[in-house]
């Protein structure tokens, strides 16, 4: 038997051999048979899934609440900056008197509701519960009249060319500075007082209250406008 004989029956020895193989795989397999789960693992599944849904909700809940806590932050710094850096901001929220070689300054913040302020004056500091009762105003003078209880402060504002006469009798008198201008205060046990200039115009601040809340009082008295 030649090579090529050879070589011819073994070709169709394997093709028979496959044919076979190939019969015997494509052979119908028999129906499997439905797969049922107990009521118990399906309820186990459902509470398996349940809580994956929780835990990714929350997982982004959280997670963007970060980023809305971060932005907030941020903008409230960039806030907070501007305001410190621009001086008309600042001194919107805080005013200081300062005295050269006072041993003490005062810190008036404007804001303040304990504060009082109208077109013609601005008081940087009102004692709790004192309340409007009166108020003068005409061309050289302008008088303003606060009340509580039995206690008093009247704050007056006049021409440089007005004089005056205020009660002196077994008081002391002392020379003191307010807002960096000279000014007298009087004090006597019922009633103290302080007076200034600005040169521009004569403030009078009187009261039967403490020299202390006087002198703050005082300090913080602004007029808004000329009258």
């Amino acid at each position: 038997m030649t090579d090529n004989t050879f070589e011819k029956a073994l070709d169709l020895m394997i093709d028979d051999a496959l044919n076979q193989i190939i019969e015997n795989d494509t052979t119908p397999l028999p129906p499997s048979e439905e797969i049922t789960f107990s009521p118990r693992h399906e309820e186990q599944m459902k509470k398996l899934f349940s809580k994956l849904r929780r835990d990714s909700f929350i997982n982004k809940a959280v997670k963007y609440g970060k980023r809305a806590a971060c932005i907030c932050l941020v903008v409230f710094i960039a806030a907070a900056i501007s305001i410190v850096s621009v001086d008309a901001w600042r001194s919107k929220f805080i005013r200081i008197d300062y005295e050269e070689n006072a041993p003490n300054s005062d810190f008036f913040f404007l804001d303040s509701p304990s504060g009082y302020n109208d077109e013609h004056i601005s008081l940087a500091y009102l004692p709790q519960g004192f309340k409007l009762v009166k108020e003068i105003v005409s061309e050289k003078v302008f008088i303003l009249h606060f009340a509580k209880d039995d206690l008093y402060l009247q704050i007056k504002i006049r021409d440089l060319n007005m004089q005056f006469n205020t009660d002196t009798e077994n008081a002391t008198v002392e020379r003191i500075t307010i807002q960096g201008y000279d000014a007298i205060g009087i004090y006597k046990a019922d009633l103290n007082q302080v007076l200034w200039s600005d040169n521009e115009k004569a403030f009078h601040v009187a009261g039967n209250l403490s020299r202390e809340e006087i002198e703050k009082i005082a300090k913080g008295c602004k007029k808004n406008k000329d009258f």
